[in-house]
């Protein structure tokens, strides 16, 4: 991440993912170089021992 960036409640970033802006809105998943937004679903479902 760089810079002064804000990143939302419940939000996931991938791996590798280069953020360079803010994502404020949340309860999202954010991927890529530049990282942008790739779900409006969480990973809550994919985190081991999450109900």
């Amino acid at each position: 991440m760089f810079g002064k960036i804000k990143i939302g409640d419940n939000t996931t970033i991938g791996a590798n993912s280069v953020v360079n802006k803010s994502f404020e809105e949340g309860n999202c998943i954010i991927a890529g170089v530049p990282a942008k937004k790739v779900s409006d679903n969480t990973s809550a479902g994919y985190i081991l021992g999450n109900k």
